[in-house]
């Protein structure tokens, strides 16, 4: 936890001084207290908010629900199948960084072939990394959970499969939610997330308490995917391009 937390510190500073660096002087800003741009800001700063808080109690619920629900060595297990899950999406979550500035110009500007072009790009580049993921973790995820956690946590190795399997459909249906943000759509956004969250509250509830760990993987991966697929129709019917990595 010390550890994590000087970790947080240390890129928290290192931000604050790369985002001075790249900032204008605010000496030389003019015409910055114009009202009507404060109105405009706040009103896209609280779904903004709401979407990051939703978001966050979707990664903790089901952690919470087998606090409730289950047992406390049922936690740990899930807990190691659910961080290694989080893999499956990493090339999502370093393309997402790239794409949001490139989303927003070409969204403005009416690029939308251009948009179109690269929101299906980015869905295979995402798709094609967690397929290859979920795979090694199919195939070699029982070797690896007791290399570096012990033959207890083998019981985690259905949970991670079946969260990969979530993570995948999320990696399918693209960046569907930072689009939707940077296109200015952020209410709608919260919608599909609310949506999911509720899957997954609904169905770790009823699951958990008969199939302890598996249940809470089936609850969070029901969840994403209904999170993406109700993302991914909002994003078809106000965007008006398809996101997916099959181009639907």
């Amino acid at each position: 936890i010390l550890l994590y937390f000087i970790s947080l510190i240390v890129a928290m500073t290192c931000g604050f001084f790369l985002l001075k660096k790249k900032l204008p002087n605010m000496r030389d800003i003019k015409n910055i207290n114009d009202h009507r741009k404060y109105k405009e800001w706040t009103k896209s700063a609280l779904p903004l908010a709401l979407v990051s808080g939703i978001y966050v109690i979707s990664q903790q619920i089901d952690i919470l629900m087998l606090g409730l629900l289950s047992s406390v060595e049922n936690i740990a297990i899930y807990k190691i199948s659910a961080q290694m899950g989080v893999f499956v999406i990493f090339g999502q979550q370093v393309l997402r960084a790239i794409l949001a500035p490139k989303f927003s110009v070409l969204w403005h500007t009416g690029e939308l072939k251009e948009l179109q072009r690269i929101t299906v790009f980015s869905s295979r580049i995402s798709f094609t990394a967690s397929l290859l993921i979920t795979c090694i973790f199919y195939f070699f995820g029982e070797y690896f959970l007791n290399y570096f956690f012990g033959k207890t946590y083998l019981l985690a190795y259905e949970p991670l499969l079946i969260l990969c399997f979530g993570q995948m459909v999320n990696a399918a249906c693209g960046s569907t939610g930072i689009l939707l943000n940077m296109c200015g759509k952020e209410k709608e956004s919260i919608k599909g997330l609310i949506g999911g969250l509720c899957v997954n509250i609904v169905v770790g509830a009823s699951l958990i308490p008969i199939y302890g760990v598996i249940g809470a993987a089936i609850g969070t991966a029901l969840g994403a995917i209904t999170w993406n697929v109700c993302l991914w129709l909002i994003v078809r019917k106000h965007i008006g391009i398809k996101p997916t990595a099959f181009g639907v």
